[in-house]
C-alpha cells in the first residue's frame, strides 16, 4: 500500500491515518514484530530526534511498522470526513475539530475526540461542541483509497479559536434526524450532566 500513499508521494498529505481505533489480530506473529518497532519509534529519544518531526503523533507508526517489517495490513477505504457546524460567513463550509469515518454504507459511525474543547474552561455552553452538519466525498466514490487530493474533501485551517479546521468540496449533510445525532445528543447531554455537577471544583459557568 506504500505505493499508493499520498504520504509516500509528498502529495501535501503527511497524515494517512487516525489511529483512534486500531483492530489488531494477535494470533498472526508478524504483528508482534511490527508493534515492536512502532513502541520503538514512539521511544521518547527516538520520537523527538525522528519520527515526530515528519508525522502528527503515534498513529503513523503503525501502518509505517508494518511496512517495515512485511506485515499486511490494511486501512478503511474512505479518507476521514468532516463533521461540525456550517461557517457563517460560508453555509458550503463546516468548520469542527474533529474527523468523522463512516460505516460500510457511507453513513456516519464514529468521530475522533470527545465532545468538549479545551479553549473555553470556564464557559459550559461554550465548551460543548456543536455537531450539526457532515460532509463527505466517499458516498459517490467507489471503496478503494482516493490517491489524490481530488479524492477528497479540502481541508482548510480555521479562521477562529472554536475549530481547527473548515472542509469544503461537498455538499454539506444535516445530522438532525439520524439515528448518529440521537446517540450524540445523548453524549452531549451526559456531557453536560457531569461539567454541571462537578462544575464547583473548576470555577465554570453554566
Amino acid at each position: 500500500m506504500l505505493d499508493q500513499s499520498l504520504f509516500w508521494h509528498n502529495d501535501g498529505i503527511f497524515q494517512e491515518m487516525d489511529a483512534g481505533v486500531i483492530c489488531i489480530d494477535k494470533s498472526r506473529p508478524g504483528i508482534f514484530m511490527s508493534l515492536v518497532v512502532a513502541a520503538w519509534m514512539n521511544t521518547k529519544e527516538v520520537r523527538e530526534e525522528i519520527t515526530y518531526k515528519y508525522v502528527h503523533g503515534d498513529a503513523e507508526t503503525y501502518w509505517l511498522s508494518a511496512e517495515l517489517t512485511h506485515t499486511p495490513y490494511h486501512f478503511h477505504p474512505s479518507y476521514a470526513s468532516a463533521i461540525g457546524s456550517p461557517l457563517p460567513l460560508d453555509p458550503s463550509k463546516i468548520c469542527g475539530s474533529h474527523s468523522l469515518h463512516l460505516d460500510s454504507q457511507q453513513k456516519p459511525l464514529w468521530i475522533s475526540g470527545g465532545s468538549q474543547r479545551q479553549n473555553h474552561p470556564d464557559n459550559l455552553a461554550l465548551r460543548l461542541y456543536n455537531f450539526a452538519h457532515w460532509m463527505s466525498l466517499n458516498g459517490s466514490k467507489t471503496a478503494t483509497k482516493p490517491t489524490t487530493l481530488s479524492d477528497q474533501i479540502s481541508w482548510k485551517p480555521a479562521q477562529d479559536t472554536n475549530s481547527t479546521y473548515c472542509a469544503s468540496g461537498a455538499q454539506p449533510l444535516p445530522l438532525s434526524g439520524s439515528e448518529y445525532w440521537d446517540l450524540l445528543q445523548e453524549i452531549s447531554e451526559e456531557a453536560r450532566m457531569v461539567e454541571m455537577e462537578y462544575s464547583h471544583l473548576r470555577n465554570i459557568s453554566p
